[in-house]
């Protein structure tokens, strides 16, 4: 759900857990009550809108949280992302890089 999201990002941006507590019951009321910070010194170089982007997504209410929708047409995700349009929403795999013309078929060799 969105909560993941929130918390995915900001651990992958930080290296921390948002609401990492001395002890499981410290986290727990944490959690809880959503006691969130954004230290300076973990943060430095995260924009704004990713910090907003958390904010957004780490919501106790689950009513008050971004939308899947919402999430990706959020300005950081938006703007700043820096992914080429031509590889956004394609998959792909092995096969796909290369055509059975182009790669040698070592198979043929062992006839």
């Amino acid at each position: 759900d969105i909560w993941s999201v929130g918390v995915l990002a900001y651990v992958l941006l930080s290296g921390y857990s948002p609401f990492a507590g001395d002890t499981k019951q410290e986290t727990y009321l944490n959690i809880a009550q959503c006691q969130l910070s954004f230290p300076r010194d973990l943060f430095r170089g995260v924009s704004q809108r990713a910090i907003q982007f958390i904010k957004e997504t780490l919501v106790v209410d689950p009513k008050g949280r971004l939308t899947v929708e919402e999430c990706l047409e959020h300005p950081w995700l938006k703007d700043e992302a820096d992914i080429p349009p031509a590889i956004v929403g394609v998959g792909f795999g092995a096969t796909d890089l290369a055509s059975d013309d182009d790669t040698p078929n070592d198979l043929d060799s062992l006839n």
